[in-house]
């Protein structure tokens, strides 16, 4: 299986692919609760789009101060550096290690649009966090903002396209 694996992630890279290791944790009150958790994760993480490989090594829980603590180390090959920023701001890994390839080169249309996913996860957290902290008639006005501002993205990304 291990030579698979090896052929599967040079064959992988050489099309743009990008072999990771990811570190997560979690924490709780109850050690199966902590183990079973990070079992479903990962297999969450192997139905996201763009993912090629998946598979976790989670270690045993540990007991500190009554919250028992467990992390995992996934293996991942995803389809584009693009999936792994992706995957990495959807789900925040304590730890990122990328493999292979030894360099990543993006057009100018992918490092937009990553920047942009980055901008647009961002945006979405800024929102989520206002809509639980603000008064519903501030609500109602931040959520008129994000809308024209999605508004005048959508007009600026079709300009840039004409552009070229």
């Amino acid at each position: 299986m291990e030579r698979e694996l090896e052929e599967l992630i040079d064959k992988a890279t050489k099309e743009g692919a990008v072999y990771a290791i990811l570190h997560f944790d979690a924490h709780g009150k109850d050690k199966e609760a902590v183990k079973h958790s990070l079992v479903d994760f990962v297999g969450r993480l192997t139905k996201e789009p763009g993912v090629i490989y998946c598979k976790g090594n989670i270690e045993e829980s540990i007991e500190y101060h009554e919250l028992y603590s467990s992390y995992t180390e996934v293996e991942i090959i995803v389809d584009s550096f693009s999936t792994l920023v992706r995957i990495a701001v959807k789900y925040g890994p304590i730890a990122v290690e990328i493999e292979k390839p030894d360099e990543i080169k993006l057009t100018i249309e992918e490092a937009q649009g990553l920047v942009l996913d980055v901008s647009q996860a961002a945006q979405d957290y800024t929102t989520f966090i206002l809509k639980k902290t603000l008064k519903p008639e501030e609500r109602k006005n931040i959520e008129l903002q994000l809308k024209r501002r999605a508004e005048i993205g959508k007009m600026l990304k079709e300009k840039a396209k004409k552009k070229k």
